[in-house]
């Protein structure tokens, strides 16, 4: 399953000045209590798009071998997590 297409916006809720709500194209995307955590989930496809743009470049060698393997796995399973790939 695909998530909604960016661009996500936030704002308060109609019910209440405690709690946020995140919109996409198709709707309500997520409904969070605080700010800096609204901030964040509106973020997260312009996030998923910018770490598939750095993987691309990381897949040689050289640049693996100079960030470490490490710091590279960790972009991958970001990106599947956000994917529905991760391994549970």
């Amino acid at each position: 399953m695909n998530h909604t297409p960016a661009p996500w916006k936030w704002g308060p809720t109609m019910n209440s000045e405690r709690a946020f709500v995140v919109e996409g194209k198709g709707g309500t995307v997520a409904f969070a209590r605080t700010e800096a955590n609204t901030r964040l989930i509106s973020a997260a496809p312009e996030l998923l798009e910018a770490l598939k743009l750095i993987v691309e470049d990381m897949r040689t060698p050289a640049l693996v071998s100079l960030y470490g393997a490490e710091r590279v796995q960790k972009l991958f399973d970001a990106i599947a997590k956000a994917e529905g790939k991760a391994k549970v």
